[in-house]
């Protein structure tokens, strides 16, 4: 069923300024529900937008997206996890929480190799750059500095 329901909700999100994040099945209130993650990497994206990309959404066939589901769609937000090559790339040069063998915390993400992250962070008032291992990291996902 989510390969046929990916495949479709990618065929609506073309028309809509912001691309598809993640799909998850999940209970929603005790309902079976469909959990629909969407990005921008232009800056925020209006609930006017999420609500027309769902109304699409709910005119799909009961083959495509069985009735008995309950349906979410939210962008994936600005703290959101990094999880592959890409989510990485976009977030050189932000602010990061990082759980990992070698630090946990805060920092900025420096760079991004296929083996391997540079963080900055202060500790007192000295700059430190740390390098992790993909491997070793647990957790990370982008954060807000105030």
């Amino acid at each position: 069923m989510f390969e046929k329901l990916k495949e479709a909700i990618d065929v609506i999100i073309e028309k809509h300024p912001f691309e598809l994040y993640e799909i998850n099945q999940t209970m929603i209130f005790g309902q079976q529900g469909i959990e629909i993650l969407v990005d921008n990497d232009d800056g925020p994206i209006s609930t006017d937008a999420l609500e027309a990309f769902h109304q699409e959404i709910l005119t799909l066939d009961d083959d495509t997206l069985p009735d008995h589901f309950m349906i979410e769609v939210s962008s994936v937000g600005i703290e959101r996890p990094l999880k592959n090559e890409k989510d990485y790339q976009k977030a050189i040069g932000k602010y990061m929480y990082l759980v990992s063998d070698h630090y946990k915390g805060y920092g900025t993400l420096e760079a991004y190799t296929q083996e391997a992250i540079t963080i900055s962070y202060l500790e007192k008032t000295k700059k430190i750059m740390k390098t992790i291992p993909l491997t070793s990291i647990s957790s990370a996902r982008r954060a807000v500095k105030f």
